[in-house]
């Protein structure tokens, strides 16, 4: 009981830390919310509300829509590319390489968020990339500062089977191949609806997470999802995936299921052998494959 009263008072106090960062910084650009009401096109006040959106609150799709009348052609353009949304490597990596060339001219958490919304397309465009083009982007990768502030790991229940769950797992972050933080975690477990927990590293410098699963229930263990914020922004997405194993090779059950964005645990879950105890790791920079 004394450890879920921590992890209630950690959250709480996590939660309190960002809508108290949002009001501040929402009282910098209030000045700019106030002229949208009289001139819904300021370009000066679009950019500045566009970038609160995208920056402190994480919504995109609303602050992408007001940076795209903010005025400045480059930045324009970017964000109709990515309203059309590509599906092909060739375009993801290009618009890719347009948010890193906007990153480049601005400074601060702007050019962070920029960087971010690169590395997203990247990741996205990865897979179907050959090699020779995909070496200078990895270095870009590297000299982007990625920092933890809250990890989501949510468990499993093996569909209608509800016969395997993790009990206990310890949540290593690493950067360059160190142990920057760790905590033995117990995650909770239902039967017909998603379980979860969260963990606030508060801002550590990493660029691999990885989970040792030491308790399970039943037949074994495994993970629905794992979420790793900087900001308001899920790192995880797109990222490489690797594990000790998956059970039976049975591609149902692949390590890249945690960050497929299912959490229910119904299906889309990671699951280990029977009996068997193993980690999942997921490389944020690196590009690994599955064995």
């Amino acid at each position: 009981m004394k450890e879920k009263d921590t992890d209630l008072k950690a959250q709480v106090m996590s939660t309190m830390k960002k809508v108290n960062q949002q009001k501040r910084e929402f009282a910098k650009v209030r000045q700019y919310y106030e002229s949208l009401k009289k001139k819904s096109n300021d370009p000066k006040a679009c950019k500045q509300i566009g970038i609160f959106y995208c920056v402190e609150k994480g919504d995109w799709g609303k602050g992408l829509q007001l940076l795209s009348k903010a005025g400045e052609p480059a930045l324009r353009s970017t964000i109709l590319f990515e309203f059309k949304r590509p599906t092909t490597s060739t375009e993801q990596v290009q618009l890719a390489d347009t948010w890193w060339k906007l990153a480049a001219k601005e400074k601060g958490k702007v050019r962070k968020a920029y960087q971010l919304r690169g590395r997203y397309w990247y990741l996205k465009a990865r897979p179907g990339l050959p090699r020779n083009k995909r070496i200078e982007r990895e270095k870009k990768l590297q000299y982007i500062a990625l920092e933890a502030d809250k990890i989501m790991i949510w468990n499993q229940h093996n569909g209608v089977n509800l016969d395997r769950g993790t009990v206990e797992c310890l949540v290593t972050l690493l950067f360059k191949g160190k142990s920057a933080w760790r905590q033995v975690v117990r995650l909770p477990w239902n039967p017909d609806s998603p379980a979860g927990v969260a963990l606030h590293p508060g801002h550590v410098r990493f660029d691999q997470v990885r989970i040792d699963i030491t308790k399970f229930r039943g037949n074994g263990g495994g993970l629905a999802e794992i979420e790793v914020f900087d900001g308001n922004i899920n790192l995880a997405q797109n990222a490489s995936v690797v594990a000790m194993s998956y059970y039976r090779n049975d591609r149902r059950f692949y390590p890249e299921n945690v960050i497929d964005g299912n959490k229910t645990g119904d299906s889309g879950f990671w699951l280990l052998g029977n009996g068997q105890k193993g980690w999942v790791m997921i490389d944020m920079v690196n590009y690994l494959q599955q064995p």
